[in-house]
């Protein structure tokens, strides 16, 4: 049979996984009140508290599914930018770590020395999801036809998507000084959590028999594209945190892997316009993933 645009994508073919959710929030705090004690007499000489937060992790993206289609007939499509035939697996992105937060307050009116560590634990973003495999033949006498600019006879792909964010973190103290001479000890410490790996681009097939046609008029109209592209390592979220002693550990997320391209061109590929390729194939992995800035207040 035969299937014809004049002003969009002829056939368009996808599978497409779902993305993974976003992790809660968590937040534990903690507000000591020296100036009770001290009127009620119940003044220790050395204190300590400890206060820790760990967020979520995200959810991991769905994978793409496989794409397969066999074409017999003929295929026409018109319009800029627009493909005779599209077939792609793309992969849910990752979700979202959660956020976590700590908080501590006291004063300095104790005269015994007091040590105050807050640790707060970013959850990890998920990984996104991989590209599935897609696979098109074009059997004997078929034919696809793109006449636009920009327009491509035939695009496959498979794409593995994004890592997801990692949780960002927030650790802060406030010490009110009440003109004694008592020490007070803040630690903080910061850890975000891993941004989600990137997905890996699935296997991308094409096979165009004898006799079988691909053709473009336009301006930069291709042949066949067919690319496997891996996705980039997810984004880890500024980290924020006050006062005294601080540190803090950011972790990027890795890249996903281009997979395999593999093409059997037996029949004839013809290209009109200027700067229009006859078979663009391409195994593109992913970046990596960003560390996120962190601050002081």
């Amino acid at each position: 049979g035969t299937v014809r645009s004049q002003m969009g994508d002829a056939l368009v073919v996808q599978s497409i996984g779902g993305g993974g959710g976003v992790a809660d929030t968590v937040h534990a705090g903690l507000e000591v009140d020296e100036f009770n004690n001290l009127i009620e007499g119940e003044l220790p000489e050395k204190g300590g508290a400890f206060t820790l937060a760990i967020g979520g992790r995200g959810g991991e993206g769905s994978d793409g599914g496989a794409v397969h289609v066999e074409h017999t007939g003929a295929i026409q499509a018109g319009g800029e930018a627009r493909a005779g035939a599209t077939l792609q697996s793309i992969g849910g992105g990752g979700g979202m770590g959660g956020i976590a937060s700590t908080y501590y307050q006291t004063s300095t009116i104790a005269p015994g020395a007091q040590l105050q560590v807050s640790m707060a634990v970013g959850g990890k973003g998920g990984a996104g999801g991989a590209g599935g495999s897609v696979t098109w033949r074009q059997g004997e006498t078929a034919t696809t036809t793109a006449t636009g600019a920009l327009g491509d006879a035939v695009r496959l792909q498979s794409i593995g998507s994004g890592g997801g964010v990692a949780g960002g973190v927030a650790v802060g103290a406030e010490v009110s000084e009440d003109g004694t001479t008592a020490r007070m000890d803040v630690a903080l410490i910061n850890i975000n959590g891993s941004a989600g790996d990137g997905g890996k681009g699935g296997t991308v097939k094409a096979t165009n028999e004898q006799n079988s046609t691909l053709y473009t008029s336009g301006e930069g109209g291709i042949g066949l594209v067919a690319q496997s592209i891996g996705g980039g390592g997810g984004l880890v979220q500024a980290v924020y945190k006050q006062t005294i002693d601080k540190t803090t550990i950011n972790l990027g997320g890795g890249n996903g892997n281009g997979g395999l391209v593999d093409i059997t061109q037996s029949g004839n590929i013809y290209t009109a316009g200027n700067a229009a390729h006859g078979i663009l194939a391409q195994s593109i992995g992913g970046g990596g993933g960003a560390a996120g800035s962190a601050g002081t207040f």
